[in-house]
């Protein structure tokens, strides 16, 4: 019961052995109680509720993804493309987002010559340094574009100029770009499975591991079959359709 809850999670708080394991015990207790006086807790993805459910919250779960606006999209419009076969990252360049597993991408498909580029859209800002940095050293400037922060609309945009996304993270509770991506038709390669019920292996996209190797073959499978990548790309639409804001307050309300 609850007159319970609160003395047996602080005998799970006390430290035992290492900083790091009261550190994970007092926010698995923390979550855990935090949750009891819910009857019905709403989370964005598959990955949150496994979660939640390891931290030993009782409550009913219900996934429900972040609806997308159709009207930020223009899907009609067709902007000239470059020659080569266009990736596009969108999200925070930082560590937790994999975002080195990229350049080890770019830098094994510069190594085989193929004419493939990367665009990077995103703030950092101490990784952003970083990453241009790196990207300088290993002399993939013309491989590799990495815009920063954009305004919405502007980085919005480049979803309709490019050929697939790619997604390497491992860390996102259900990263809302990859459902942008596939809603302007892009296949996906991607690591995580879980953070949308979209990223589906063979279906939607490639999930490949999060290292260089694995991303680059995906890469170059989709290169290579043009047929395949719209397929992929087809189906990740219908679904991300599915994730519109009207559907899903509606889901909300029912």
């Amino acid at each position: 019961g609850q007159q319970k809850a609160w003395p047996e999670s602080w005998q799970g708080i006390k430290p035992k052995k290492t900083f790091k394991e009261w550190n994970e015990n007092m926010v698995r207790n923390v979550v855990r109680l935090s949750y009891i006086y819910f009857q019905n807790v709403i989370v964005p993805s598959q990955k949150m509720k496994d979660k939640l459910r390891s931290y030993g919250v009782k409550s009913r779960i219900t996934i429900l993804p972040t609806g997308l606006d159709p009207a930020e999209f223009d899907l009609s419009t067709k902007p000239k493309r470059r020659s080569s076969f266009e990736l596009l990252y969108v999200g925070r360049i930082s560590r937790e987002k994999n975002v080195d597993v990229l350049v080890d991408t770019m830098k094994e498909l510069a190594s085989q010559k193929a004419n493939v580029h990367l665009t990077m859209v995103g703030p950092g800002p101490h990784y952003l340094a970083r990453t241009r940095k790196r990207v300088s050293e290993l002399k993939l400037g013309s491989y590799i574009t990495i815009t920063g922060g954009l305004p919405r609309q502007k980085a919005l945009s480049y979803y309709q100029q490019s050929d697939a996304f790619v997604f390497p993270s491992m860390t996102d509770t259900q990263a809302l770009v990859l459902n942008e991506a596939a809603y302007t038709k892009l296949p996906l390669i991607f690591s995580d499975p879980e953070i949308s019920f979209i990223a589906e292996d063979k279906q939607t996209g490639i999930q490949a591991k999060p290292n260089g190797q694995s991303f680059s073959s995906a890469v170059i499978r989709l290169m290579n079959q043009p047929k395949l990548a719209r397929k992929y790309g087809q189906a990740a639409h219908l679904r991300a359709t599915k994730l519109t804001i009207d559907n899903q307050a509606r889901r909300l309300v029912t």
